[in-house]
């Protein structure tokens, strides 16, 4: 692996202390946030333009201000736009245009 291949953030030896934790504790299910990271609030789809073959909301690079809209979730036929919670320089985006997102993945990191 290069480090071009590596996702910024992830620590191999601290996953390995929280799984060591994790054997431990007996427990089965651990939630780590990272500052800036920008989470789905709710299970769909997502769309990264306002709509089709319009430029994204966001792109890496981009200042964004706290309350601008960096996606939009479609779940249940009801369109939900996902604001930014803080304002910063979009560092990832970890999603595509159309793709289903689970509650809780990270959208993208803002910093």
């Amino acid at each position: 692996m290069t480090s071009k291949d590596k996702k910024p953030g992830i620590d191999a030896a601290a996953v390995r202390e929280l799984a060591k934790l994790l054997k431990e504790t007996g427990l089965t299910e651990i939630e780590i946030e990272h500052d800036g990271a920008v989470p789905s609030p709710m299970v769909g789809t997502v769309y990264c333009s306002p709509e089709p073959g319009r430029p994204p909301f966001i792109i890496v690079g981009k200042t964004v201000k706290e309350g601008d809209t960096l996606f939009i979730i479609e779940a249940m036929k009801t369109m939900n736009a996902i604001t930014a919670p803080k304002g910063g320089t979009v560092l990832e985006i970890n999603v595509a245009d159309g793709n289903p997102v689970e509650f809780g993945q990270t959208l993208c990191v803002i910093a």
